[in-house]
């Protein structure tokens, strides 16, 4: 009886564990884009080859977002939060992460559903001269 349970409960820990795992691997990210960051008190709208990224937001159900991060030069975490298309601030604030890992959940702030939303990067306090960071976000992150 003992033995039942213990795979009952060790096959509900690996479900779990399935379910949260392909929500990040499996999730609808954007491309990839690197951004220059300079450690001025500014947010950085657009990539090194002077595109925006963007993503569209398809479920409007999903009140989160993710970002991802390839690779950065910098060993501070920068902030990253999405804007609309007229610059109009949509969440919240997440810093990035080390290379090969998903941001804290960010909070979407009166993002629909059918609209694209974009990527603004901010240095961290305690970032000095400009670094590089390429990253991607999900927008539909429940």
């Amino acid at each position: 009886m003992k033995k039942k349970n213990r795979f009952a409960k060790i096959a509900v820990l690996v479900a779990v564990f399935m379910i949260v795992f392909a929500q990040i691997a499996f999730a609808a990210y954007s491309s990839s884009a690197t951004f220059s960051v300079p450690s001025t008190d500014t947010w950085v709208n657009t990539s090194t080859s002077s595109n925006r990224l963007y993503k569209l937001k398809e479920n409007s159900d999903y009140h989160y977002f993710l970002g991802f991060t390839n690779s950065k030069t910098m060993w501070t975490k920068p902030l990253l939060r999405l804007v609309n298309s007229n610059y109009e601030v949509r969440s919240a604030q997440v810093s990035m992460p080390s290379a090969g890992s998903a941001s804290s959940k960010g909070e979407l702030i009166n993002a629909s559903a059918g609209y694209n939303y974009y990527a603004q990067i901010h240095s961290n306090a305690l970032q000095s001269g400009t670094d590089t960071i390429n990253f991607k976000f999900n927008p539909d992150v429940s």
